[in-house]
């Protein structure tokens, strides 16, 4: 056949895509394949990795009022492994050195085997002492970039120092999970940040620790955890998966 011809050329592209669901939130994502202008695209971008990573998936995701930075972090990475598989295929190349023998080891990973746990029978409360008690949720990268903001603020307002700020990012970053206090007077919902710092500042270390201990402990989503095998001095590790050209 020659000549112009009228095609719709989307009834023959509408069959890449996709739909998955999150381990964490249970919601249904639908999505379309990562094209190649958009991998130059994320190469290319002079500035946040994550924030690239962030505009990638968004751009993606074809359902409305989708934002990816209310997912929580497992939600998240799972779902880059799921654009991954069905933009470049579930095969993913890894180099790494063999700790015994610091050989180079070359190996094939099929990212369909990576096993993903739902979150279930998740209890947000923790209980700090007899008199408080918070209320959590998890940790989203909307939470990652306010405490961001809230470091720098610190910084900037010279109440802490530029030393502090990763660690400040940190703890921030599990004090902005706070959705309410629990005393036996009455709960707080959504207290103000300078009322979880009270708590915190004025209560003890345990106080913290508890809260960590409760992320620590989140057992969902994608096991980016695999054994390998040295095919020279035939060594076993068990390493997490390396994302360096992860989309190469």
């Amino acid at each position: 056949m020659s000549g112009n011809v009228v095609v719709d050329l989307s009834k023959y592209l509408n069959v890449y895509r996709f739909s998955t669901v999150l381990p964490g939130n249970g919601q249904k994502v639908n999505f379309k394949p990562i094209s190649t202008f958009q991998l130059k695209e994320l190469v290319s971008f002079d500035g946040d990795p994550d924030e690239a990573l962030d505009n990638l998936i968004n751009s993606c995701v074809i359902d409305e009022n989708f934002d990816v930075r209310d997912l929580s972090l497992q939600d998240r990475f799972f779902l880059l492994v799921e654009l991954r598989k069905r933009s470049k295929g579930e095969d993913y190349n890894i180099n790494y050195n063999c700790v015994a023998c610091k050989g180079q080891v070359i190996d094939t990973l099929s990212l369909n085997k990576l096993k993903t746990k739902k979150l279930e029978n998740l209890n947000y409360v923790v209980k700090l002492d007899d008199n408080i008690s918070v209320k959590l949720k998890l940790i989203t990268r909307n939470i990652n970039l306010e405490s961001v903001r809230l470091s720098n603020q610190l910084v900037e307002t010279g109440k802490h120092k530029q030393q502090d700020r990763n660690i400040d990012e940190i703890i921030l970053g599990y004090l902005l999970c706070i959705t309410s206090i629990i005393t036996p007077d009455g709960i707080i919902d959504n207290p103000e940040i300078n009322q979880v710092l009270e708590i915190f500042e004025q209560g003890p270390a345990s106080f913290y620790d508890d809260v960590v201990k409760w992320f620590n402990a989140l057992d969902f989503g994608v096991n980016f955890n695999i054994e390998i095998k040295c095919p020279h001095c035939k060594n076993k590790d068990k390493i997490e998966v390396p994302l360096e050209n992860f989309f190469s």
